[in-house]
């Protein structure tokens, strides 16, 4: 685990306690999460949602150079926005068909290709 609390000169894995008391995440995996990606319904169907996701992913790229993502995952509102994603390479989390992850390399892969 990568947060952990220094007891007596060795680091320890945080019990549920101290998680709760300091608000820390809960979330095991280092990456960067897309809750939120709209275009307005007056411009949709103009490639829009492609330029502001290729943006959002350029600036994973950044990011992940000085935190060590590994990631970028997304909050898809509905099936069809699920597959707008699963076309960027995408893939949908076994237990939530509407929470995406596609990993570092092929974000990379994506922008150079």
């Amino acid at each position: 685990m990568v947060w952990g609390k220094l007891m007596g000169g060795e680091v320890s894995a945080l019990t549920p306690d101290v998680i709760k008391k300091y608000k820390l995440p809960t979330h095991l995996l280092p990456v960067v999460r897309l809750a939120r990606l709209a275009v307005d319904v007056r411009f949709q169907g103009r490639g829009l949602g492609q330029v502001l996701l290729i943006d959002a992913m350029s600036r994973v790229i950044r990011v992940a150079q000085l935190s060590g993502c590994i990631g970028l995952i997304v909050d898809a509102k509905d099936d069809k926005a699920a597959g707008f994603y699963e076309g960027f390479g995408f893939r949908r989390a076994p237990e939530n068909g509407l929470l995406l992850f596609v990993p570092l390399p092929e974000i990379q892969e994506l922008l150079q290709g």
